[in-house]
């Protein structure tokens, strides 16, 4: 059956869908990814996409199987585990945080030079009890990228979680820095101000939050 000269092409909709995901409209993604996927079942990147695009949503059990389907059907690409990993710990429980581990270590073993699978591997080692695991990993990362986002909101926010204000400060002072128009690294700064009982400090960094994101309910418990 030929297409309609109209009608967009597969990798046309796929670079949509992508697109959509980036810019933070989900559901767009969802639409966009499953009309891919209606002409190709089994397309490794209309899988993948549309397994993110439900994640963004909260639909974490309707990602999995699409998830599943794209690192069956793509064992060599990091980004199909990379995206696994990440569904299996939104998930919660003991059997999808073993699960989610597996999938962020083959994911790191297939990229060893990705730092953003990296990254995520150290929270789910975070999260499994394996904190000096987790440490190591991020000081990978920004060894290599001093300035990475994600590597230094974890480094900033295990030291607070471990009740290291200290250790945390320089990490988010630099996130501040690094990423002054994102509002979750104003959140961290303040949230290692207020460990430092520097008050009027974090209530300041907490406005800014509350400036680049007003509905910020974390921001907000600051003033409380």
């Amino acid at each position: 059956m030929m297409m309609d000269a109209a009608e967009p092409s597969s990798f046309d909709l796929l670079d949509r869908a992508w697109t959509a995901a980036e810019l933070g409209r989900p559901a767009e993604s969802e639409r966009l990814a499953r009309a891919a996927l209606a002409r190709e079942p089994d397309a490794v990147e209309a899988l993948r996409v549309l397994g993110q695009a439900l994640r963004m949503q909260g639909r974490y059990a309707e990602a999995l199987p699409f998830a599943e389907r794209a690192a069956a059907r793509a064992p060599e690409d990091a980004g199909a585990f990379y995206e696994l990993a990440m569904i299996r710990r939104a998930l919660g429980g003991k059997r999808n945080r073993l699960r989610a581990l597996a999938a962020a270590e083959r994911a790191v073993t297939l990229a060893p030079e990705a730092h953003d699978e990296r990254v995520l591997l150290a929270d789910i080692a975070w999260d499994a009890g394996d904190h000096r695991r987790a440490r190591r990993l991020l000081d990978v990362v920004l060894a290599d990228d001093p300035a990475h986002e994600d590597a230094l909101m974890g480094k900033a926010a295990y030291a607070m979680i471990e009740g290291r204000a200290g250790a945390a400060a320089g990490p988010g002072e630099r996130l501040a820095r690094v990423a002054p128009d994102d509002a979750a690294s104003h959140l961290v700064r303040a949230g290692v101000l207020f460990g430092e009982l520097r008050f009027r400090e974090a209530e300041a960094s907490a406005c800014e939050a509350l400036r680049l994101d007003p509905d910020s309910t974390e921001a907000a418990e600051v003033f409380v």
